[in-house]
């Protein structure tokens, strides 16, 4: 039951990470591949300030929102006027520096050897070493993180990033300023995915540059487009199915040199299956053919 709650933990870090990613890349149709860059320098920030600066768990998850945010913000300004292939290669290309510098810069980030020893989430004083406990607090965050994102997508400033996603240039010309709300939606998108590194780096009580690599925005990706992007609750429906899954697998009577690449094959051969079958993802809306 331990492994469990530690999974359930995992899955509901990683529904704040995809439903962040989801208004980007479904709400307001922005393929931006450097997602994960927030998630690692929430996680750093927050496991860096804790772990050699001494400060409160709290003191440091929230200061991994803010310096994700803020790199969202300058990582913002360069690449909102880009489209399509423009973008992918942008917001790649910056997600790969966010990774080199925190691999390259020894003295601060642990380099390649990562970062160890991160204490636990503490509440009150009281650290939770608990699996179970761990997993209600995270559970209520993520509430609470959902409950904020329903409200972005649920309103007018949810409905203009709709309207930019379908036309930009319809929403233009009806006086929305859709530079401006590009910039606003990626830096809650990276506030969002630095809470979710930071409390990765909390449960998981280790990181290194590897944890954020191209499969992790790959996976999420994968997560979002799964369960329905654009769609609010397509990226729970795919975090709870595709992890749960994933975490599967280890029970699987394999080696690991062979198991690895299984795991990537049959993600693959998922997303095939749902481009073909559902290519709106689970809770995406039935294709109709119009009959001439």
């Amino acid at each position: 039951m331990d492994y469990l709650f530690l999974v359930l933990t995992l899955i509901c870090i990683y529904i704040i990470l995809t439903e962040s990613y989801n208004l980007v890349l479904g709400y307001t149709g922005m393929i931006h591949v450097g997602h994960v860059g927030f998630m690692a320098i929430g996680a750093y920030a927050s496991a860096l300030l804790t772990t050699k600066a001494g400060l409160p768990f709290w003191a440091g998850v929230s200061f991994g929102v803010i310096s994700a945010a803020f790199a969202g913000f300058i990582l913002a300004l360069p690449t909102v006027r880009f489209r399509d292939d423009y973008l992918v290669a942008a917001t790649l290309g910056m997600g790969q520096i966010i990774r080199i510098i925190i691999l390259n810069e020894r003295d601060i980030t642990g380099g390649s050897t990562g970062v160890t020893k991160i204490s636990r989430p503490e509440i009150f004083g009281i650290t939770l070493l608990n699996n179970f406990e761990l997993f209600i607090f995270t559970f209520i965050v993520s509430l609470l993180a959902l409950a904020i994102m329903w409200r972005i997508t649920h309103c007018p400033f949810g409905k203009t990033l709709e309207g930019i996603r379908e036309d930009e240039i319809a929403s233009a010309s009806l006086g929305k300023n859709v530079w401006m709300k590009k910039i606003q939606v990626l830096v809650l998108a990276a506030a969002f995915a630095g809470l979710a590194g930071a409390l990765f780096a909390h449960t998981t009580q280790f990181i290194d540059p590897d944890t954020f690599d191209i499969h992790l925005m790959i996976y999420v990706f994968l997560i979002v487009v799964f369960g329905g992007s654009g769609k609010f609750w397509g990226p729970v429906l795919g975090s709870i199915i595709l992890y749960g899954f994933y975490e599967s697998l280890r029970f699987v009577p394999l080696p690991a040199h062979v198991l690895g690449p299984l795991r990537w094959i049959l993600f693959s051969a998922v997303l095939i299956a749902m481009i073909i079958l559902k290519p709106k993802g689970l809770l995406g809306e039935k294709l109709v053919r119009k009959k001439l």
